[in-house]
């Protein structure tokens, strides 16, 4: 038997890194490298985005708990039933019916 050339043995183990193939192949794996590293920038920033807005609303929710107190008239009605000092003061659940009770019954 004899020995294989050493020649012969390194030509078929060559791979040719510029045949149409490989080229197609690395023309298609840079255009989805560019375009993951795209869609992950925009992921990133919707994160970011997000974030900055959830901060923006919980301020705007806080807020008010730290702003002082105020009340102001809305709306007056008279006292049904006619003058004299009210006793009690009565509402069932709903809002709907009230009851008061004066000195004069």
């Amino acid at each position: 038997m004899t020995a294989p050339d050493d020649k012969a043995v390194t030509d078929t183990l060559v791979i040719d890194f510029n045949s149409r193939a490989a080229l197609r192949y690395r023309k298609w794996r840079d255009f989805f490298d560019g375009l993951t590293r795209h869609l992950m920038a925009i992921g990133g920033i919707s994160v970011i985005l997000a974030i900055v807005l959830i901060a923006f609303y919980l301020v705007y929710v806080v807020l008010p708990m730290f702003m002082p107190a105020g009340i102001s008239r809305q709306a007056a009605y008279p006292v049904p039933g006619g003058g004299g000092e009210s006793l009690y003061y009565a509402m069932e659940e709903q809002h709907e019916i009230g009851l008061r009770l004066s000195d004069r019954g």
